[in-house]
């Protein structure tokens, strides 16, 4: 299957990409997973920077529509990732619709790779690679 469950997987980087690649980033775990309202997170690199910088972003507890991940400080337009199936509706046509769909992909660097080595875990690196236009992801952690 395309989709797996990651909830209990080891990992700490979380890819954002639209379906051909063209619009990315990628952001730490804790990054996104915390309790944010219209604050700076930070993200590692993207389509539109090699070098780190931040964006604001919401992750509001109790809020379905949340979170709203993207590029660019809460431009719903260029969300890669947008809570409970929400249509940010923008006129010119959101990013998703744009770019053949969202895709979320998980990582473990290093540092985590080490202790699944201590855990008797299979090593895993990369995040995705363009084919044919699309987006796969490559080497997936857990997969032996």
């Amino acid at each position: 299957p395309f989709s797996k469950a990651f909830q209990h997987a080891l990992f700490d980087e979380f890819l954002f990409a639209t379906g051909d690649c063209k619009r990315w980033l990628v952001m730490r775990k804790n990054e996104v997973l915390a309790w944010y309202s219209l604050t700076d997170r930070q993200i590692l690199r993207s389509h539109s920077s090699e070098t780190p910088y931040s964006a604001s972003m919401y992750r509001r507890s109790g809020q379905t529509q949340d979170p709203w991940i993207s590029w660019d400080d809460n431009n719903p337009c260029y969300s890669l990732y947008h809570g409970n199936n929400q249509d940010p509706a923008c006129s010119s046509g959101n990013v998703g619709d744009l770019h053949k769909g969202l895709n979320v992909f998980i990582r473990s660097t290093v540092q985590a790779l080490q202790l699944w080595a201590g855990l008797g875990r299979a090593n895993a690196s990369g995040y995705c690679h363009g084919q044919n236009g699309g987006c796969q992801p490559a080497n997936e952690p857990g997969d032996r």
